[in-house]
């Protein structure tokens, strides 16, 4: 446990412990970071060493914790949710069938997106907006792959996603395959990454791109998604706070994209912009 406080400030002292440990997962709270890790790979004593230098923080706990079974854990937390007057549900494989019109079947394992954060139900309520009838689309920062299974779903004719952690992209695979997607591919990889493999190709103009991360990568980001952007594409955003939209809607409007709308649940927000004609 690394008492760290401030978003941007823990989002940095993850990205260099991610390159220096073996952390196997991250819960960021108000004023601190509390960091799992298998003591069969990292001993204690070299996990002090790396704090040590490091430097992040004056002081931190490493504490045992006896064998718990996470997947039954995680069975028994996990709740299926239904949203949009139940046109939309989410729910596991392991739980029964629900009375909605749309369902979408999600085992998120370790990664981010099982419609229960309020920036997924958001972008979620934002994309029923939308009419994604043979559009083409690219979730950036795919996580479970919800809201790309979502955009299928919804009758988009093609769909990619990106995501740079890699129990993400082979969970986002297996949601994908669990429900029957057939114009839906993933890659492990950044934005630089997928270009330099060839999965994304400098022609590539989307319709509608989404984005469910942080504010940081958000506005690293803005010139890559003009890039594969075009005259009235949509550009769904979340991921950060009200406090933040200034900022993302500053950076965007200078690549020509116009605020639409904006949602705003427990601080979260989920911003609409379009492309112009700036």
């Amino acid at each position: 446990m690394l008492p760290i406080e401030g978003e941007e400030n823990q989002e940095n002292a993850i990205a260099v412990l991610n390159f220096q440990s073996n952390f196997e997962s991250v819960v960021q709270e108000e004023k601190q970071l509390i960091f799992s890790y298998d003591s069969l790979l990292q001993t204690k004593e070299k996990l002090n060493e790396v704090l040590a230098e490091l430097n992040l923080c004056e002081k931190y706990d490493i504490e045992d914790e006896a064998d718990i079974n996470w997947n039954e854990t995680y069975e028994k937390s996990f709740q299926p949710i239904i949203i949009l007057d139940n046109l939309w549900g989410v729910r596991a494989s392991f739980h029964a069938p629900l009375p909605v019109q749309n369902e979408i079947i999600i085992d998120p394992k370790m990664s981010f997106g099982t419609g229960h954060h309020e920036t997924t139900k958001q972008m979620m309520e934002m994309m029923q907006r939308l009419d994604f009838k043979d559009k083409k689309v690219w979730d950036y920062g795919s996580g479970t792959g919800i809201l790309a299974i979502m955009a299928e779903k919804m009758g988009a004719a093609r769909v990619i996603g990106n995501d740079n952690e890699e129990w993400a992209y082979h969970n986002s695979i297996e949601n994908a395959s669990i429900n029957q997607c057939a114009h839906l591919n993933f890659h492990l990889g950044t934005i630089e990454e997928c270009e330099k493999n060839g999965f994304l190709k400098p022609n590539d103009h989307f319709d509608i791109i989404i984005a469910n991360i942080t504010k940081n990568i958000l506005l690293d980001s803005a010139f890559k998604l003009n890039q594969y952007s075009q005259k009235n594409s949509h550009l769904l955003l979340s991921g950060f706070y009200a406090k933040d939209i200034q900022d993302i809607k500053s950076s965007y409007d200078t690549h020509g994209f116009d605020l639409v709308e904006s949602t705003e649940i427990n601080d979260w927000v989920c911003l609409h912009l379009v492309k112009s004609l700036k």
